[in-house]
């Protein structure tokens, strides 16, 4: 593997509640614009004007096993062995209440895109990690703004 592809995660970005960090909801469907309630809120706010779940989940890293599969075709990324996998309790509000209180479209064409506080490098850019999932997926009553 070449320097130049490998990903660093930097230290982990530390938010605590009291801090002027905001939750931003935007949403941007595939074609036409929909309107959105914009809701800026604070972890406090997120609280306190929402119901909380608590949920056992089992996170996965999609390298996980990497190893392995190299053995079989070349693959991207780092090598992970076995392991990146773990299961936790999370307990947060539910995305799809604080989407429906956006107004968000439930178009089942839609993503929901999230950035996070923490700071990855790359080619050494850094930037904030992000990723997106169906909407239909960010409606189940499992997933949690956590």
């Amino acid at each position: 593997m070449r320097a130049s592809n490998r990903r660093v995660l930097n230290a982990a970005a530390r938010i605590d509640s009291q801090e002027t960090r905001k939750v931003q909801l935007h949403c941007q469907p595939v074609s036409n614009a929909i309107p959105l309630t914009p809701l800026d809120l604070s972890l406090d706010e997120l609280r306190d004007r929402f119901p909380s779940r608590t949920v056992m989940a089992t996170m996965q890293c999609a390298g996980n096993r990497r190893a392995d599969m190299q053995r079989v075709r070349p693959t991207s990324g780092d090598p992970w062995a076995p392991g990146a996998i773990g299961n936790a309790e999370w307990t947060g509000a539910p995305l799809a209440a604080v989407l429906r209180a956006a107004g968000a479209d439930e178009d089942a064409t839609l993503h929901v895109a999230f950035d996070c506080a923490d700071e990855c490098s790359i080619d050494g850019k850094t930037f904030h990690y992000g990723a997106s999932i169906p909407i239909t997926k960010a409606l189940r009553p499992e997933v949690l703004l956590a």
